[in-house]
């Protein structure tokens, strides 16, 4: 009798204990939620961004990855499933996967998405801007915008060499969210302005 009581009271602590988790997810779940809907520009599930005449939209919270004048590239893009120094700028692999995020060789890497695309941010002549390409074939596209737009500047990994700005870090993220491998598909075909056409060179500070 005193062990049917026993395991009738272990199994009533069990599944008190099993609530309470319940309980305690639940209440996690709503506090992020509500931590959202304080931030100014997060509505129905996604984050909108000004840039320039544009309004662009992702799922991601870019001031998440920024750090005072640091933003967090790596740990960003590694979050979404693109890959730094997975591969040297040929394709080709590395090295140790397992080291590869520990002993980075450059600040500002290209990012991978898988052995047939990457994205590769960079600066110079006057210009923030990126560029994505299927590996030993051609560039999809690139985007760009003179150094002078947008206020702010953020180092790229900490790096004093590479600054971008708010809207360029909102562009990026957006290009990392929304280019498809499976489709090789340019996200920015009916979002910015194009001004070369030939080379799927686009602006958004026109």
């Amino acid at each position: 009798m005193k062990k049917r009581l026993l395991a009738l009271l272990l199994i009533v602590v069990i599944l008190t204990g099993c609530g309470n988790n319940k309980n305690i997810n639940s209440t996690n779940n709503n506090e992020n939620k509500e931590e959202n809907e304080k931030i100014e520009n997060y509505k129905d599930g996604m984050y909108e961004w000004q840039v320039g005449k544009y309004i662009l939209k992702t799922k991601t919270n870019i001031m998440k990855y920024i750090d005072g004048d640091v933003w967090n590239a790596n740990e960003m893009a590694m979050e979404l499933g693109w890959d730094p120094y997975a591969y040297s700028s040929d394709g080709t692999n590395i090295g140790n996967q397992d080291n590869y995020k520990i002993s980075p060789k450059s600040k500002t890497p290209p990012y991978y998405l898988n052995d047939t695309i990457f994205i590769r941010p960079e600066y110079s002549n006057n210009n923030n801007y990126f560029s994505v390409w299927i590996k030993g074939e051609r560039r999809l596209y690139t985007v760009e915008a003179e150094q002078s737009f947008g206020e702010r500047k953020y180092k790229i990994n900490n790096s004093e060499k590479s600054k971008y700005s708010l809207e360029t870090i909102v562009i990026f993220t957006y290009a990392i969210e929304n280019t498809k491998p499976s489709e090789l598909n340019n996200p920015f075909e009916n979002v910015l302005y194009l001004y070369d056409r030939k080379n799927q060179i686009y602006r958004y500070d026109k």
